[in-house]
């Protein structure tokens, strides 16, 4: 009788940890959410510093050195994403993931990674343009992923 007992009271302790075990996975904060912070910051700089190569004249671009900090700016967004994606991996291949979960997760590296390739296309752009006219016009014209026509 006290055999049968103890193994109930074990079995009932082992289901009682499991519950909690199970909370504790659907309890979890969203992964990767500092990841994408950092993209979304210097997606607003980058639209701040498009709407001020805008305004400016050619002169003040020059002075400003607007060229090297777009190219900057793209440089760190771009690596920025990358970790992102790394991140959206590591996660999808956590145990405590749900499918659903690690679906939204492939649907967001792959979003980041054409986000990535838009970046780099638009740095290599910046960094073929030769003159500060051209460069001025290239930032004037920038795509930002991410961004709609309506603003951020």
């Amino acid at each position: 009788m006290r055999f049968f007992l103890v193994l109930a009271l074990i079995l009932g302790t082992t289901n009682l940890f499991a519950l909690k075990k199970k909370e504790k996975a659907e309890d979890l904060p969203p992964p990767c959410v500092d990841e994408e912070a950092m993209p979304n910051h210097y997606r607003k700089e980058l639209t701040d510093l498009t709407a001020t190569v805008k305004q400016e004249r050619l002169g003040d671009f020059e002075r400003q050195y607007h060229r090297n900090t777009g190219q900057n700016f793209l440089t760190f967004w771009s690596l920025a994403v990358e970790t992102a994606v790394a991140c959206y991996e590591t996660a999808a291949q956590e145990p405590p993931t749900t499918k659903k979960l690690r679906a939204e997760l492939e649907a967001k590296r792959e979003a980041a990674t054409l986000e990535g390739e838009k970046l780099k296309e638009l740095a290599e752009t910046l960094k073929k343009a030769r003159s500060p006219k051209a460069a001025k016009a290239v930032i004037e014209a920038f795509e930002i992923p991410g961004v709609s026509d309506a603003g951020p």
